[in-house]
């Protein structure tokens, strides 16, 4: 598995560290406190993350909690003493943890007390690879919903604004293209997590949009839907000015998502995404932009307006509700239609 460890001792993290990969797993990187994993989880998402915490640790069991909702993927607490951090482990785990483990010292995280982390992670392997295979659309998003974000210039705070109206309970797929340099976007990504309570990273080649999951393009090349349902990057078209460019992605969804959807263009210069928000309303998807009341920069949305892409203009503060309204009621019709 591709695993995470979180610990605030740098020897515990250097011997889980040891004791992980010594045992074949790969581990994409390690973490002192819940900030620097946020931000690493938006770069690299493992399968699972391994949580410890020095004996004495001030870590109340909100913050615990709090750091567990935060990465945002499956999360085995270690602890010396299950006793003794009894309400810690406990929060953690009504926050979503799968499960805990003893070990006296993480520091030297050999012999038997590691053995039995590591039975205890080929045990969950087979369920987080299950969570994985639920997680993924069938071919090209058979059903599902799905909403697109597409913005530029004044982006990150009307991403975040409309991120945060939908709240952390939101669980239709979304997929996030902002005009953003490669080095930057995931700090991006997890400055956008702390401002929504939602867990946002960068896409990686080959996954498929997953409920609960906020995806941001995050490579030098344009991020497209493929005919199987997949999210991949690459440098064609070459002539488009933005790298990222919304109208790539928009274009591609339109192409090949079987399910509805909406799509959102927000604040940004030029005309990105309005040439891919048409395709996408022919295509049946609920598509509005932003006002120019509240765009830094009314760009983008300008030319979806006039392209006649837009079946509504909204301010800003206004977005989420009608995002919210237009993919919650055909979900709660289909539901009504199977009989409940």
């Amino acid at each position: 598995m591709r695993v995470g460890v979180i610990h605030d001792r740098p020897c515990a993290r250097e011997g889980l560290e040891g004791l992980l990969a010594g045992a074949g797993h790969q581990v994409l990187w390690t973490a002192a406190g819940r900030t620097e994993a946020a931000r690493r989880c938006a770069v690299a998402r493992p399968d699972l993350v391994v949580l410890g915490w020095a004996e004495g640790s001030g870590a109340s069991p909100d913050e615990v909690a709090a750091l567990v909702q935060a990465v945002g993927c499956p999360v085995v607490v270690v602890t010396s003493s299950l006793d003794r951090d009894a309400a810690r482990v406990f929060q953690a785990m009504g926050a979503g943890a799968l499960d805990a483990v003893r070990l006296p010292d993480a520091c030297r995280a050999g012999g038997e007390a590691g053995a039995e982390l590591l039975r205890r992670l080929h045990t969950l392997e087979s369920l987080v690879a299950g969570r994985r295979r639920r997680a993924a659309p069938g071919p090209a998003g058979a059903a599902q919903a799905l909403l697109l974000l597409g913005a530029s210039t004044g982006g990150p705070r009307a991403l975040a604004t409309v991120l945060r109206g939908l709240g952390p309970g939101w669980t239709v797929p979304v997929v996030v293209v902002q005009h953003v340099d490669v080095q930057f976007a995931g700090e991006l990504a997890a400055w956008l997590g702390k401002q929504c309570g939602m867990p946002v990273r960068l896409a990686e080649e080959g996954e498929s949009p997953a409920p609960g999951a906020v995806l941001l393009a995050g490579r030098d090349g344009h991020l497209r839907l493929d005919a199987g349902g997949r999210l991949r990057y690459g440098p064609e078209p070459r002539e488009e000015v933005y790298r990222p460019s919304v109208n790539v992605l928009f274009e591609s969804v339109a192409a090949h998502w079987r399910g509805g959807g909406a799509a959102v263009l927000l604040t940004g210069m030029g005309r990105d995404g309005a040439r891919g928000l048409l395709a996408l309303r022919r295509r049946g998807f609920h598509t509005i932009a932003e006002h120019a009341s509240t765009c830094a920069v009314y760009g983008m949305p300008r030319a979806a307006v006039e392209l006649g892409a837009a079946k509504e203009v909204l301010p800003l503060p206004r977005i989420a509700a009608a995002v919210e309204q237009a993919l919650q009621r055909p979900l709660a019709e289909r539901r009504a239609g199977r009989g409940g």
